[in-house]
């Protein structure tokens, strides 16, 4: 008959409380380091989704605006006594108080922002529509297309929109404006939008056939100068040649840049230096003074110039 053994006291004993200590030690920092890696994918994933999309808005609103400036002035010559851009509308530094919460103190920014205005005459094939894709009314002369920065409904965002505008003029003045449809943003995050004027102050005047007149030889712009500037700057530039009649400030514009800054649209934790500036064209933005860049959110800085393609060609 075959002999019963009984297992051993030692081979039976189950985990002891030191080996479950480890364990479990082991088991936390293995759980701790997952979650740390899943943490930081999450933290750059949203950096990154935040920056790609101010990337495309930045550039979106620029291209935006860029195809409106080449039509500044359309067709030509006879349009451009009127203007490449609506003079009243088109504004230097516009202020805007805002109350902005920045790591839950309440702050008051002085925004100040540019305003552009392009004015067009519509034609068949691409410009029946505003800025906004609004149709324009039938028989409508100009076209005014205005872009600015406004304060979001909520008042958490700033936005840069644009409105069309119908224009009625007589001779080479305007006389009327009629809003069609109503302002539409073009993106949000818009922490400055800033508007330059490259002007010719020395322009080339060839006597016309005939001795009739001038024609401009389109230089190309010498200074580049903020709106409220442009008479200054025709003021200081030469003497307009003898077969000219006096140059208007718009008559000079060759060009325009933009500058915008756009901030991403959520708090990535960014630590954003103490002495950092953003230059804009003619304004400079400091941590000092604008609160704003103390938020956590990253800024990014877009830039363009557009040569106007239907500038004066003749000197006025």
């Amino acid at each position: 008959m075959a002999r019963i053994t009984r297992p051993s006291m030692r081979k039976a004993r189950g985990v002891g409380l030191v080996e479950l200590m480890v364990t479990l030690l082991l088991g936390a920092l293995i759980t701790a380091g997952v979650i740390s890696l899943f943490n930081a994918n999450r933290q750059t994933f949203r950096l990154q989704d935040n920056l790609a999309l101010a990337q495309e808005t930045g550039s979106f609103a620029l291209d935006f605006i860029a195809r409106d400036l080449r039509r500044a002035g359309y067709p030509g010559d006879v349009f451009n006594s009127v203007g490449a851009f609506d003079t009243a509308n088109t504004i230097n530094d516009r202020v805007q108080v805002k109350n902005d919460v920045i790591n839950g103190a309440t702050v008051s920014v002085n925004y100040v922002d540019d305003q552009l205005a392009v004015i067009y005459q519509p034609d068949v094939f691409s410009a029946q529509t505003t800025c906004t894709g609004d149709a324009i009314p039938a028989g409508t002369a100009y076209i005014s297309n205005r872009y600015w920065v406004r304060t979001t409904a909520d008042g958490r965002e700033r936005e840069l929109v644009c409105q069309g505008f119908a224009v009625t003029t007589s001779g080479t003045a305007i006389t009327g404006r009629t809003a069609i449809g109503q302002p539409q943003a073009l993106i949000s995050g818009v922490d400055s939008f800033q508007v330059l004027y490259g002007v010719d102050t020395t322009p080339t005047a060839i006597p016309g056939a005939g001795g009739g007149g001038c024609t401009d030889s389109a230089n190309m712009p010498n200074i580049y100068v903020p709106g409220n500037l442009l008479q200054a700057a025709i003021d200081t530039g030469a003497a307009p040649p003898s077969c000219a009649l006096p140059l208007t400030p718009i008559a000079t514009v060759r060009s325009v840049r933009i500058a915008l800054l756009v901030r991403t649209n959520a708090d990535v934790d960014a630590t954003v230096p103490a002495g950092l500036d953003y230059v804009l064209l003619d304004r400079r933005l400091h941590a000092s003074n604008f609160a704003p860049v103390a938020d956590g959110r990253i800024r990014r800085l877009f830039l363009t110039t557009v040569a106007l393609r239907n500038t004066e060609r003749v000197v006025r």
